[in-house]
């Protein structure tokens, strides 16, 4: 992706371009611990390290390159699992199966992308709970310094 961004040291106000080395679509977010996301297939299933609209990572499977999984992605809060064929375009023994998904509907996507934005919606608001807690104790330490 592309952004201008204006160039702090230039008079002219030249506009730089920056370049983002990702090269995915779409943003993607990582299932929290108490609200894992899981793909299954009959009896196996993987629990997915990170997700969007266009793919996903699965913990270590160990499934080989290439290969075409037609299962279900289970969401958490979501009544219905989604019925999804993945492509593996990565795998290795020390790393995450990186899967990228197959003839995906647009509602289907819609729903993905309507969990990573509630997701990111959630990872901002606790940061920002986290900053406001952050800022209160170092007020009250600045506070108590005072005092003494």
């Amino acid at each position: 992706m592309f952004r201008k961004k204006k160039d702090p040291t230039s008079d002219s106000g030249a506009i730089k371009l920056q370049y983002d080395l990702d090269r995915r679509d779409y943003f993607r977010v990582k299932p929290t611990q108490n609200q894992p996301v899981w793909f299954r297939v009959g009896e196996r299933q993987w629990r997915v390290d990170d997700l969007s609209a266009g793919g996903l990572s699965l913990d270590r499977s160990g499934l080989p390159l290439g290969r075409h999984l037609t299962g279900q992605l289970i969401l958490p809060g979501y009544d219905q699992p989604l019925d999804l064929t993945l492509s593996i375009v990565r795998s290795g023994p020390d790393i995450p199966t990186s899967c990228s998904l197959d003839e995906i509907s647009e509602r289907r996507r819609e729903i993905l992308h309507q969990f990573v934005l509630s997701r990111q919606k959630n990872d901002l608001v606790a940061d920002q709970e986290r900053e406001a807690d952050r800022i209160r104790r170092q007020h009250r330490n600045q506070l108590n310094r005072k005092k003494s």
